[in-house]
């Protein structure tokens, strides 16, 4: 989320919902290389995706909280835990 504001503040050219194309790249990119160490990349690039669309939707929810519940989601999900 701080990659996502810095970037988008500085270079941010193209909205993108609540924030910026460029943002969201950033977003992405830094949830791939925080999840990789820890799931590998077949999940990590899944997971990062949706939660990078997630990032950006207006839900009116704090960030902070949406985005690990989110991640926390899609790998439990991915997971196959029942």
């Amino acid at each position: 989320d701080p990659a996502a504001r810095v970037v988008g503040r500085l270079w941010g050219a193209h909205r993108l919902g609540k924030g910026t194309l460029e943002g969201t790249l950033a977003f992405f990119l830094t949830a791939v290389a925080v999840l990789v160490p820890f799931v590998g990349i077949p999940w990590a690039l899944p997971v990062a995706a949706l939660v990078a669309v997630v990032e950006v939707l207006p839900t009116g929810m704090d960030d902070n909280l949406l985005i690990p519940i989110t991640t926390a989601g899609c790998l439990w999900a991915l997971s196959g835990v029942t």
